[in-house]
């Protein structure tokens, strides 16, 4: 973590821990699934996983419009 504050300014006060609740809700955003992020980050529970993922008004509209666009496709094919 020294070696990046020396080449990343700003990171005074941030600790390894937040930069893996930053990847995980990063990696989430950008469409990772969650049992993905799971293995990746170590975990041997979904559970834990999901307590270092931190959605925002964004992400949460984001689902929604998915999942209102799939359930359409899916009246529309029946």
């Amino acid at each position: 973590m020294e070696h990046l504050r020396e080449i990343v300014p700003g990171l005074d006060g941030v600790v390894h821990h937040s930069l893996r609740h930053f990847y995980a809700t990063t990696a989430i955003r950008s469409g990772v699934d969650i049992r993905t992020l799971k293995l990746y980050l170590g975990h041997e529970s979904v559970t834990t996983t999901s307590r270092y993922v931190h959605p925002d008004a964004e992400m949460l509209e984001e689902a929604a419009r998915r999942t209102n666009a799939y359930l359409r496709k899916m009246l529309e094919d029946a």
